[in-house]
């Protein structure tokens, strides 16, 4: 999806209900050329091929924390690289005030391949995201102290679509889930192992309308065995612990800020807050 506020290619906007794709089986990506440097106190940046493509990231360490650190794999929106993300976003800065790790990839030609229609050359070409974001995640813990139960993926636009792929296709790796302004695009999905799932969305989000939010919502209720509510629009947090019945250890929420657009929510609901909670609810739950 594309970013405002700065030099972009043609937005895409999304219809509700929007088109999936089917995940097929892969071969296991050949992963080469792996190489962690300290760019500044605090800030390191990875590099590395996968399937022939060189990839990068950069990872944000949290001062003065003792112990295995919580970690976040972040992915930006179609457009952005990581820069232009963190200025956005300033999740490093909230990485730092909530005593995370935060791990910030960036996709080829600033794109994702988060399922149907989204988006750009990693989609066309197909690109294996999910095997990036594993080899850069195995990069850092092996280097840095991290509680492997408390990992959670977030991303923002087409970065959500692919977090929602990853709810699909690693949930043996992460244990939480924050989309902004992203959409479940692909099918069959069944996660392996219980996970937690929120949707952060802006009401007057004019690229990717708030509606196709609360069906990908919808689906997510459906697929993780959610019932006991009509209307799950209308019910902003479905958890078996709170009596609805979901499947085992399954959580999925919404949460829709009213003065939001296409952006980072800092309105009436704040993504970094919000982020930080998951974190700490995954904690709590490992």
């Amino acid at each position: 999806m594309a970013v405002s506020g700065a030099a972009e290619r043609p937005a895409i906007v999304v219809s509700t209900p929007e088109p999936t794709a089917v995940l097929v089986p892969r071969e296991p990506a050949v992963i080469a050329d792996q190489q962690l440097t300290l760019v500044e106190e605090g800030r390191g940046r990875g590099t590395l091929t996968v399937d022939g493509l060189q990839r990068s990231f950069e990872v944000f360490l949290p001062a003065d924390v003792d112990g295995p650190v919580p970690l976040v794999v972040a992915l930006p929106g179609f457009s952005q690289d990581i820069d232009r993300f963190l200025e956005m976003s300033s999740i490093d800065e909230a990485a730092g005030a909530g005593g995370f790790a935060v791990l910030v990839g960036e996709g080829v030609d600033t794109s994702w391949n988060g399922g149907a229609q989204c988006c750009g050359t990693a989609l066309r070409d197909d690109v294996d995201d999910v095997a990036f974001v594993r080899a850069a995640v195995t990069m850092v813990t092996d280097r840095v102290d991290v509680d492997t139960d408390a990992i959670v993926a977030t991303g923002f636009s087409n970065g959500g679509y692919l977090t929602n792929r990853l709810v699909c296709e690693a949930s043996d790796l992460f244990s939480g889930f924050v989309v902004v302004a992203g959409l479940l695009a692909v099918d069959d999905c069944t996660p392996a192992e219980p996970v937690v799932i929120l949707h952060l969305h802006g009401a007057r989000d004019p690229l990717v309308p708030v509606a196709s939010g609360i069906f990908s919502f919808e689906r997510w209720v459906d697929l993780l065995g959610c019932s006991g509510t009509d209307d799950a629009a209308s019910t902003s947090t479905l958890r078996a612990e709170d009596g609805v019945d979901c499947d085992p250890g399954m959580v999925v929420e919404l949460r829709v800020s009213a003065s939001d657009t296409h952006t980072w929510l800092r309105e009436d609901v704040d993504a970094n807050a919000e982020l930080t909670r998951i974190v700490r609810l995954v904690q709590d739950r490992a």
